[in-house]
Formats: structure tokens, C-alpha cells, sequence
């Protein structure tokens, strides 16, 4: 996150902005095995898209398997969707930053229908992109923090 947005979304306690990273965990291939021969089974691959309000130091985790839909650009989208949705109506500017994985970016696809419902609603979301490539982002330690409970 910028230091700008980080600040911003601290003076403002999140009422009014907020600051989130997200990332699209690797493919969780449920039953997991570490045995090579179970692998190449039959096995259903689950997704995990983690939001991280850095406002709030909140986590999201949103989790589909592969009946429910892929790791598209549709499925982020819904899920950025439901997020902004769900935000108070006293925020008015949302800072979005990801790495560069596939899907996550490349939303164009829904952004338009999406952007036009929000501004109806009267939300109004500033999107800025930071494209950190080798940087852990702080949804990454969320998704870190489900592995443990996990293990």
C-alpha cells in the first residue's frame, strides 16, 4: 500500500476511506495429498480470494470451488463487488491494491456494469493499482494465518 492511502485511511478511523490489498491464493486441491500417485486422482480444487482492509486490519476470505465457477475475472469481480457493497454507506473512496496474477487485473470485462451500479448507489470507488511483484502483501498473511488454523 502507499503510505499516502495508509495514512489517509487512518486518519479517517475508515469511515470514509479505506485501504485494501487482495490476492487469489494457488489452487487447494481438497482431499490435499502430498503423495504423488493421490495427486493425479480424482480430487476438487477450492479458490481463495482474501481481501485485507488495512482501515480496518480486517480479512475477507472469499471460498468457491471449481462447481461454484473458475479463478476468472468474473468471480474477483463479484467478490470486489460484494466487498464494496457491504462497506459502510459513510465510505466514499476505496484504494485497491494486487499483484499482477491473472485474473485479479483483468476484470475490464465486469468492471463497467459493476462501476455503473456502484456510482447508482452512490458509492463512488477511486481505484489505484500498485503492482508489487515480489513483495508478500498483507492478504497473503491472512491467507497464512487460515493455513494455520488449519494445520
Amino acid at each position: 500500500m502507499k503510505e499516502y492511502d495508509k495514512k489517509t485511511a487512518a486518519a479517517t478511523l475508515g469511515k470514509t476511506f479505506r485501504a485494501i490489498t487482495f490476492d487469489l491464493e494457488a489452487i487447494l486441491p481438497v482431499p490435499f495429498a502430498g503423495d504423488s500417485q493421490i495427486y493425479y486422482k480424482s480430487h476438487l480444487n477450492v479458490y481463495n480470494f482474501t481481501i485485507y482492509d488495512g482501515s480496518t486490519r480486517d480479512g475477507y476470505c472469499y471460498v468457491w470451488d471449481e462447481t461454484y465457477g473458475s479463478k476468472g475475472s468474473s468471480e474477483i469481480g463479484s467478490c470486489l463487488l460484494k466487498y464494496l457493497l457491504d462497506l459502510p454507506k459513510t465510505v466514499s473512496h476505496v484504494a485497491s491494491f494486487s499483484d499482477t496474477c491473472g485474473g485479479q487485473n483483468r476484470i475490464s470485462d465486469k468492471k463497467k456494469e459493476d462501476l455503473v451500479y456502484l456510482l447508482n448507489k452512490k458509492i463512488i470507488p477511486e481505484e489505484y493499482r500498485d503492482f508489487i511483484n515480489s513483495l508478500p502483501s498483507t492478504s497473503d498473511s491472512t491467507q497464512l494465518a487460515v493455513h494455520k488454523e488449519i494445520d
